[in-house]
């Protein structure tokens, strides 16, 4: 029997149970266990996505780039649950290519792609200087990987599995930043 990665063993326990993120299903997605999410509508919102000071105004986008597919549409169906427009992306190619810099949001983000590595991915958004907070998520945390991250600006570097409602509460407090620093038309 070979080893099992910690993405393929969170893939396949979020597919064996029902297709949430950390064994909770899409709805019965809730932030510190205040109720359930059942629909889209922004008044339905976790209340951990709210009390982040999300503006409904201009909707902003959670993009996600993970290879597991699994795991993108778990993340997917999560955020979507809370209401929140979501992409899904299979390499950070694909993303970058993609990317619309006047749109509000952030972007979750593997380490370990199929082909490529996140980090680069994070080192072309700096490149390009682009201020999307990027909230890293990894079965593969070590404390260099998370350095490096944190170094070169990731909003926050969370490991798989990780709790819906952490998940939900950063990704609020993610778009509450990226439209704080955004200039009014």
């Amino acid at each position: 029997m070979r080893p099992v990665s910690k993405n393929e063993a969170w893939g396949r326990r979020n597919r064996n149970s029902g297709g949430g993120v950390g064994g909770v299903s899409a709805g019965q997605a809730s932030c510190v266990g205040l109720g359930s999410v059942p629909g889209p509508e922004p008044s339905l919102r976790p209340p951990c996505v709210a009390a982040a000071g999300v503006d409904d105004s201009a909707p902003a986008t959670v993009s996600v780039v993970d290879d597991d597919p699994g795991v993108r549409k778990s993340l997917r169906a999560l955020l979507e649950s809370a209401g929140l427009a979501a992409e899904t992306y299979a390499t950070g190619e694909e993303f970058l290519a993609a990317y619309d810099a006047d749109r509000p949001g952030c972007l979750v983000l593997d380490i370990r792609l199929r082909y490529g590595n996140g980090l680069d991915v994070q080192d072309e958004l700096r490149r390009r200087k682009t201020l999307l907070p990027i909230i890293v998520l990894t079965g593969y945390a070590d404390v260099p990987t998370s350095m490096r991250a944190r170094k070169a600006g990731a909003f926050d570097f969370l490991q798989k599995p990780v709790s819906p409602s952490v998940l939900l509460e950063r990704i609020g407090a993610a778009i509450a930043l990226d439209r704080s620093v955004r200039v009014p038309a």
